[in-house]
């Protein structure tokens, strides 16, 4: 995740595995407490090798020392990781 000004986010979900990459994901990024900015979705690496996320913050964007709990599910596999703001 890169914050590109004050207002936006960046998130890159990139497939990193030895197998072959899937085709279809589902992806959900609860980006603050009350779930007022969680972004959820399908993403898609048929054609590419990573998949980008554009997210607007209301006002600036979290401060550092923030959790963001993100959820990633494909081919019946979930993987859950939380990402910190330094």
């Amino acid at each position: 995740m890169d914050i590109e000004n004050d207002s936006s986010k960046l998130y890159k979900i990139a497939f990193i595995g030895k197998e072959n990459k899937p085709a279809v994901f589902k992806y959900k990024i609860k980006d603050s407490p009350d779930e007022k900015n969680t972004n959820s979705g399908e993403g898609e690496l048929i054609n590419q090798n990573e998949f980008w996320i554009n997210m607007s913050c209301s006002g600036a964007c979290d401060p550092v020392g923030t959790t963001i709990p993100v959820t990633v599910q494909w081919e019946g596999k979930k993987e859950e990781l939380i990402l910190t703001l330094h």
